[in-house]
């Protein structure tokens, strides 16, 4: 019962549909736990999955391993800014059991991280939910995460936000590096919307327990109030002011042109 949350929240939305915007939004409500977009939580699935197979005493050692051979310096150092507080806070938790499945180790590591980030214990998992964005895992086979986590003892949902679809292949085009490729990308992304955006894989797998909703990008800026106490409602999390605001690590965001609810992205038409 140690590491059973409140709720799980898995995003599954198309491409550039306002994912890095609503992680913003998320970030700063005291009973949501998320990790920040790093190779690290891209990969999460996988180790989760890889170190369920060792005793909880080697699972440190295991773990500082893989990341070492995985992973550059650079991206190390993005992803556990503070290690030593991780470390800690990773072997407390692990010395509860002998061993853990891949499920409960996605619990712990999301518990670990959020005490290094801030700095605080965490000593009652079920007043929290986890929200899971692994933005550099394939949008289409999110699906599957979710059937892996998937639990009568935990409310799971998916969110999935779509975006205008003008807007959307317009910011893809004009945000193409190599002009050349243009024309191709934007032929590419017409392609993966009519064949795969409104299933993105769902359609694929039997859920049980698992709920889904969706929700338009525009609503969530012209009346993110109303649209984000909707939100809480269904995920069971009480309304935060800190909904109203994109932060990162409870800092104001960094995350380039994203602030807050500012109303370009809904009407620029490239």
């Amino acid at each position: 019962k140690q590491l059973i949350p409140k709720g799980i929240v898995l995003n599954i939305t198309f491409y550039n549909s306002g994912n890095v915007f609503f992680r913003g939004v998320m970030d700063g409500h005291p009973n949501i736990l998320s990790i920040q977009f790093n190779a690290f939580v891209y990969n999460l699935f996988v180790y989760c999955i890889r170190l369920s197979t060792e005793r909880a005493q080697n699972i440190l050692s295991v773990f500082q391993t893989l990341l070492k051979t995985e992973m550059s310096t650079v991206e190390f150092n993005n992803a556990f800014p503070h290690w030593s507080r991780f470390q800690r806070s990773l072997e407390n938790w692990l010395s509860i059991r002998e061993r853990f499945t891949s499920q409960e180790l996605f619990v712990i590591f999301h518990i670990a991280y959020e005490e290094m980030m801030r700095g605080e214990k965490i000593t009652d998992i079920s007043r929290n939910v986890i929200y899971f964005d692994p933005h550099g895992f394939p949008v289409m086979l999110r699906s599957f995460l979710a059937k892996w986590l998937e639990s009568d003892a935990v409310n799971e949902q998916i969110i999935t936000i779509h975006r205008d679809d003008v807007t959307n292949i317009c910011s893809f085009y004009t945000r193409s590096a190599v002009s050349d490729e243009k024309m191709k990308l934007a032929r590419d992304i017409v392609w993966w919307m009519v064949n795969d955006k409104m299933c993105l894989g769902m359609d694929r797998v039997d859920f049980q327990c698992c709920k889904r909703f969706e929700v338009r990008f525009e609503d969530l800026k012209l009346h993110p109030r109303e649209q984000l106490a909707k939100i809480c409602e269904r995920i069971e999390i009480p309304w935060s002011d800190t909904l109203m605001h994109t932060t990162y690590w409870g800092r104001t965001s960094d995350m380039g042109t994203i602030r807050d609810f500012d109303l370009k992205p809904v009407f620029n038409r490239h």
